[in-house]
């Protein structure tokens, strides 16, 4: 990654664009494949009355604590009686549904109603000082320029759409760092139908 400027303080640090959206990516990546797999375990239904279905399931539900809707915003407007809440209970979620928190997720065309009492998430921690919160490692180093092969340059090459000359070369070699940022987590699945998934038309 050719943005060492962006880690400095003074006049030559430079903001790089997309850098700060690195969490946002990568919250996306996690998201994505949580639901790819709840659609593999459980098909989704289609049905004439949404919010009544949903208030179905949760009523079969003992413990409701630990409910959750994940929702796009399109697939929200589907749902009765949302109501705006900013009691902080759950992060990121700011609106509910009988009385049951929605988390606006990135997936567009199904509401999912998640029973996570049936759900064991398993999070890889470590005590390193690089890990923030134990969860989550962000490592930043500096490259070292015995590392750079040419096959390194030639890749820079191909992906910029330029032929870098020595003198630039050497800047870029000056300027490289390595960003690793890891989150690793598993979600066990305990039992198989505990998805409600619905379909938005």
């Amino acid at each position: 990654m050719k943005s060492k400027f962006a880690f400095i303080d003074g006049e030559n640090f430079q903001e790089i664009g997309g850098l700060s959206s690195f969490g946002t990516q990568l919250a996306r990546v996690v998201d994505t494949q949580f639901f790819k797999e709840a659609l593999q375990i459980s098909k989704a239904v289609q049905v004439e009355n949404i919010s009544q279905s949903i208030r179905d399931f949760i009523d079969k539900v003992q413990d409701r604590s630990k409910i959750v809707i994940f929702a796009g915003i399109h697939s929200q407007r589907k749902l009765e009686d949302v109501k705006y809440s900013n009691s902080g209970i759950l992060p990121y979620s700011y609106n509910t549904f009988y009385n049951i928190p929605i988390i606006n997720s990135f997936n567009k065309n199904h509401i999912f109603v998640i029973d996570f009492n049936k759900v064991k998430v398993n999070i890889y921690t470590s005590n390193s000082k690089k890990w923030y919160n134990g969860q989550l490692l962000v490592d930043i180093t500096e490259y070292q320029k015995e590392i750079i092969t040419n096959d390194i340059i030639t890749k820079w090459n191909e992906n910029d759409g330029y032929d870098y000359n020595i003198e630039e070369i050497d800047i870029l070699e000056s300027n490289n760092v390595n960003m690793k940022i890891l989150f690793k987590g598993d979600y066990v699945l305990k039992i198989l139908k505990i998805f409600w998934l619905l379909i938005v038309v």
